[in-house]
């Protein structure tokens, strides 16, 4: 068995029962994306919203850890892009843009000080 594009992987009904015999497997692993497309889209979006701010003044974004929950940010509910890239305007100053964060896990966090 070789590797190949994750689109191409056997549902688990057409997959061959020897490769459903680990507990807790269905079926292959999906890209998160589905596509290596969307992979190189977010990679020159990142690259756009980073000369956008540079042109505007604003401070280079930075690189999230990992570790902690992103901090809560508000944002205006508009419809914009930067040269084709959907990016998120900041409330208090419209200048500020920062890329859509991608899909995750649902962070429940205490809303403390109000």
């Amino acid at each position: 068995m070789g590797f190949g594009p994750a689109q191409d992987a056997p549902d688990a009904r057409d997959a061959p029962q020897a490769l459903l015999d680990m507990p807790g497997y269905s079926r292959p692993a999906r890209l998160p994306s589905g596509d290596l497309g969307d992979f190189v889209r977010r990679a020159a979006c990142s690259d756009t919203i980073e000369h956008a701010r540079r042109a505007s003044g604003q401070p280079p974004l930075e690189k999230e850890s990992g570790s902690d929950a992103p901090e809560p940010m508000l944002y205006k509910a508009v419809d914009h892009d930067v040269d084709g890239c959907d990016v998120l305007v900041m409330a208090d100053d419209p200048d500020d843009l920062r890329p859509v964060p991608e899909g995750g896990p649902v962070v429940i966090q205490r809303a403390d000080g109000n």
